[in-house]
């Protein structure tokens, strides 16, 4: 390749060059050319002092354009592009915080491990292992009736998770997790429930565990 075709060249990639815009090698290429060549280091000199390409000329004026706009959308497009992938990675870890911390898994009834107790007119559940919360929720007609519980204890992924890698150390442990005045409850059930209101009480407790009666 002769030096006149090498200093066309170079000439045209100079823009893309002052501009950041060429490949490691390319740059590496005009890099040497310009310490051989004092014609296209004029060039480039010039051309860095005017920002590439004079103003003055309506065709120099469209070759910047289009060299600006091409170096905004190379920039914009990275931007975007590594803009989404963080919001991906916080999405996810958030995501996979949230379901390890507040995800229930309700702990199914045992008769082994669960038993009511009252001490001094107050009833307790008294559970024998490792959970994370417990959830209740009473009804009575109207305040001078007794009311209906049911309580249920549940745990997370990442409690259960803890739990294994502890290997299960808690599981003799024993808890006791209040429901009420033993005179003011006639039952109590045990079981997950999605009660919102008291109109579901009825149709609620029917599938649910009777743990303890006053009756």
């Amino acid at each position: 390749m002769t030096k006149k075709i090498d200093c066309k060249i170079v000439k045209d990639l100079l823009p893309l060059y002052i501009d950041d815009l060429v490949s490691d090698e390319t740059r590496m290429y005009v890099e040497k050319h310009l310490k051989e060549c004092s014609e296209c280091m004029d060039e480039y000199e010039k051309m860095s002092e005017e920002l590439i390409v004079p103003i003055n000329s309506e065709v120099n004026r469209k070759d910047a354009e289009i060299i600006s706009g091409i170096k905004k959308k190379f920039k914009n497009k990275k931007f975007r592009s590594s803009l989404f992938s963080s919001l991906a990675v916080a999405v996810i870890f958030i995501s996979l915080f949230f379901y390890s911390t507040l995800y229930e898994i309700p702990i199914e009834y045992s008769a082994n491990n669960m038993n009511i107790i009252e001490d001094s007119g107050k009833l307790y559940l008294n559970y024998r292992g490792n959970f994370y919360g417990s959830k209740g929720f009473s009804y009575s007609k109207n305040y001078k009736d007794k009311t209906t519980d049911i309580i249920y204890l549940y745990d997370t992924p990442l409690e259960k998770l803890m739990s294994k890698i502890n290997k299960n150390e808690g599981k003799n442990k024993i808890s006791r997790i209040y429901v009420g005045g033993a005179k003011d409850i006639s039952k109590v059930y045990y079981g997950k429930f999605n009660i919102k209101d008291s109109k579901d009480m009825k149709e609620e407790i029917k599938n649910k565990k009777l743990i303890w009666s006053n009756n």
